[in-house]
């Protein structure tokens, strides 16, 4: 590595440290489960305040699903990454009641099988963006660190593929709960 891009790197890191000691508490990390009636997942999420009131993130989430619609079904599995905007009621930082939105790209290899069908079963992958909305209530049980529970709603549309050349825009929505641990620094 070249003398200029440590000296950037070092200066970067530099700046992180001294914004993080000055905004105390500003950012947050937390690991949460998700459920809805056909899905279960996890995510893992940043976000960082910039007022008050207001922060902004970046999360990871996976999910599995299994949908049936008798004699159909799909099995997949989804994954990816979404930027998040979130307003808290307190005005004290990351605590109590918010509403959030999101945006985010994601992707879903699955599996289908429909009996009678020619052909009988197949597989394919859907890539897709996501809009969403959270309303939650984070309650701290210690100074740095809470529990998070929240519930989302959203919608989704993109384009699959499948093993047989078919190729579909899709349209979906979606509901679901969740809790989470997480800790601010």
């Amino acid at each position: 590595m070249s003398k200029s891009a440590r000296q950037l790197l070092l200066g970067a890191a530099g700046v992180m440290l001294a914004s993080s000691a000055l905004a105390q508490d500003a950012n947050s990390i937390r690991a949460a489960v998700l459920w809805n009636p056909i899905a279960t997942g996890a995510s893992i999420e940043y976000e960082r305040s910039i007022h008050k009131n207001v922060s902004i993130g970046v999360g990871y989430t996976s999910l599995s699903y299994d949908y049936t619609d008798d004699p159909y079904r799909e099995e997949g599995d989804v994954k990816g990454f979404a930027v998040t905007g979130r307003y808290y009621f307190s005005g004290d930082g990351f605590k109590g009641l918010y509403a959030g939105a999101s945006v985010g790209r994601y992707k879903s290899d699955w599996e289908w099988r429909q009996p009678g069908s020619a052909p009988a079963a197949g597989s394919g992958s859907t890539n897709l963006w996501n809009y969403g909305g959270t309303v939650g209530y984070k309650y701290f049980f210690a100074r740095n660190f809470y529990v998070d529970g929240f519930a989302i709603v959203g919608t989704w549309a993109g384009g699959s593929t499948d093993n047989t050349g078919t190729k579909e825009t899709e349209l979906g929505a979606y509901v679901g709960v969740g809790v989470g641990l997480g800790v601010t620094f």
